[in-house]
């Protein structure tokens, strides 16, 4: 694939210099991603009882709400675990734009001097 600026670019320092050859990667990396502790619950089935209402009749036809046990089973947090995750960095999704060009930016001011990159 060929580059649509050229890769390779002569750079005067000073007015009075030779110049100087400076080739320009075509492609920049930048890490997406970063490393986080992030902790895992670890869940036990236990039972519990449980009291449910209902309505039942008593013996004038009058509603009366009565409690039964259920027994359920919920799941309780017993302990937990951590791990180191790779996760995508958040200003990464929020911009995508924007964390571009800051890497290009960097990677720019690496071979050049921040103040002679114009900002467009």
């Amino acid at each position: 694939m060929q580059s649509v600026v050229a890769s390779e670019v002569l750079y005067y320092p000073s007015p009075d210099s030779e110049g100087e050859e400076i080739t320009i990667p075509n492609v920049f990396k930048a890490a997406v991603v970063e490393e986080e502790e992030i902790t895992f619950p670890i869940y036990e089935e236990q039972e519990t009882i449980v009291q449910v209402p209902y309505v039942s009749f008593d013996a004038n036809g009058d509603e009366v709400t009565k409690y039964k046990d259920e027994i359920r089973k919920i799941q309780l947090e017993v302990d937990s675990y951590k791990e180191v995750k790779r996760v995508v960095k958040p200003e990464l999704l929020s911009n995508l734009y924007e964390f571009s060009y800051n890497v290009l930016f960097n990677k720019l001011a690496e071979l050049f001097p921040e103040d002679k990159i114009e900002k467009l």
